[in-house]
């Protein structure tokens, strides 16, 4: 990865997953984590206890819509808030 695609990714990344996940998941998303760091990438990777492999509850929904206000808040004026890929 060069410069400009970790500064494109910078903060983009948000994974959710159940410690000690029945299915293995966290297994995975911790090797990932590893990589990230190495590269120098932050991400939002959360490790929820006794999730069991739903994750989704009201708490993390809470939680995501707080950060997604705080992000169109932080917003400036006119800014487009859409993102094209």
């Amino acid at each position: 990865m060069n410069r400009r695609q970790v500064g494109a990714l910078q903060g983009k990344i948000h994974i959710y997953v159940a410690d000690g996940d029945p299915f293995l998941l966290d297994v995975p998303v911790r090797a990932f984590q590893r990589v990230l760091a190495v590269k120098g990438l932050r991400a939002d990777i959360r490790f929820l206890a006794e999730a069991g492999h739903a994750v989704w509850s009201d708490e993390l929904r809470k939680s995501i819509h707080e950060e997604m206000d705080r992000v169109v808040r932080a917003a400036p004026a006119g800014a487009s808030l859409e993102r094209g890929f």
